[in-house]
């Protein structure tokens, strides 16, 4: 830019305009990604710490289980012994299950 108002002759505009430029500090641009991962870390962080989060972390894994529980023993609603299945006639995966439920 100063060197297109050199071009026109207006030295003294170019030449005040070079001074400016050469007082304003430099500034560093970070990459998007180095900033986030630094905020996240520091932010999760401190997070993490908090009792608060460790309470909330506590209360998710006893809903989500308390909430299985429900599902399964709700799926059980009505059942007869003439629904039982053969351990023969099962699956695969539920032989398995049967396996690791009976240990």
């Amino acid at each position: 830019m100063a060197k297109a108002k050199a071009e026109t002759g207006n030295t003294a505009e170019a030449a005040s305009t070079t001074n400016a430029e050469a007082k304003a500090p430099e500034i560093t641009v970070r990459p998007m990604a180095e900033f986030a991962a630094d905020f996240a870390s520091t932010g999760k962080r401190a997070q993490i710490r908090s009792p608060l989060y460790l309470t909330h972390v506590r209360y998710c894994v006893t809903s989500r289980l308390r909430n299985t529980l429900r599902y399964l023993i709700g799926g059980l609603n009505g059942y007869t012994d003439g629904e039982q299945v053969e351990y023969g006639n099962m699956p695969d995966l539920e032989k398995w299950i049967f396996h690791r439920s009976q240990a």
